[in-house]
């Protein structure tokens, strides 16, 4: 059994919300606004959001910066830099390696972007 990409996100976002006092607000904001956008949506909505499939030319695609995958992808650089620190509880590192296989990123060199 398949987990769906609506559940991975709410629990990659739940584990993250336990180390929400070591964020910025830019990042607690768009974690809430993610969790918000994602218990609104059914399952079936957040696969139509996520599944990369267009059907349109590119130059008439736009990025909608405000879907909850695109809103947790965009905390992703600071919560690695909080993960990297030597304090960082090893249920912090966990998420944030969640959050790289969800979003298929690669180590490069030893060190993940």
């Amino acid at each position: 059994m398949t987990i769906s990409r609506k559940a991975r996100m709410l629990h990659i976002i739940e584990q993250l919300e336990n180390y929400t006092g070591q964020m910025s607000e830019d990042v607690k904001t768009n974690l809430l606004q993610a969790k918000e956008k994602l218990e609104t949506l059914q399952e079936e909505d957040v696969e139509q959001l996520t599944d990369k499939v267009v059907s349109r030319p590119a130059t008439e695609l736009a990025i909608n910066l405000q879907t909850p995958e695109n809103l947790l992808h965009s905390c992703y650089d600071e919560l690695e830099r909080l993960a990297q620190s030597n304090t960082a509880p090893s249920h912090l590192q966990e998420a944030v390696q969640e959050m790289r296989y969800y979003f298929s990123i690669e180590e490069q060199d030893g060190f993940f972007p």
